[in-house]
């Protein structure tokens, strides 16, 4: 689709197949809502910016642009794995439901269906607010510039990798 830009205001795309990104998604301190049915979501050159982004697919979500830019990320697909970076300091969160209805409550980042791998780069601080859930995958979290710090939230997969410049502070007890 074409660049969208609204003035703090929220941006919310559904579509049953790809949704496929290569113009800039501005929202300001809105949130940001990319919801397939049908398929994954795939990013190219362009990036977000928003407060909140929330994504849903049935199938891969590839959101990895360096210079993607949102304070607040939560990711679910049920086929495939989840990859986003972000050029600054991201919070795993919980997102609300879209006001139209077209995307779903949407909690920390999931690939539980799929057991799909999770691989999230910062250039600042990860917090992690909410689960991160792989079943089975991996869950990768690289801070370039930061630390990676875990509230009372729990990470559940097969394999975790951890890579920050600072402290790393992954210590909940119900992690598996």
């Amino acid at each position: 689709f074409r660049s969208t830009t609204t003035s703090n205001g929220n941006i919310d795309v559904k579509a049953g197949g790809l949704i496929t990104q290569n113009n800039d998604i501005t929202a300001g301190s809105g949130t940001v809502y990319l919801t397939s049915s049908g398929a994954g979501i795939t990013q190219g050159a362009a990036k977000i910016t928003a407060q909140t982004l929330s994504l849903n697919a049935a199938g891969a979500i590839n959101v990895n642009n360096a210079n993607n830019d949102v304070t607040n990320v939560a990711a679910r697909t049920t086929s495939g794995g989840i990859t986003y970076q972000d050029a600054t300091a991201v919070t795993v969160s919980s997102v609300a439901a879209s006001a139209s209805g077209n995307s779903p409550l949407t909690t920390g980042l999931d690939t539980t269906t799929s057991n799909g791998n999770i691989d999230v780069k910062a250039g600042g601080l990860i917090t992690q607010n909410n689960d991160i859930t792989a079943g089975t995958g991996t869950v990768y979290l690289t801070s370039s510039g930061a630390g990676i710090t875990q509230g009372a939230a729990k990470i559940t997969a097969q394999t975790l990798s951890l890579n920050a410049a600072g402290a790393i502070n992954v210590n909940n007890a119900n992690n598996d």
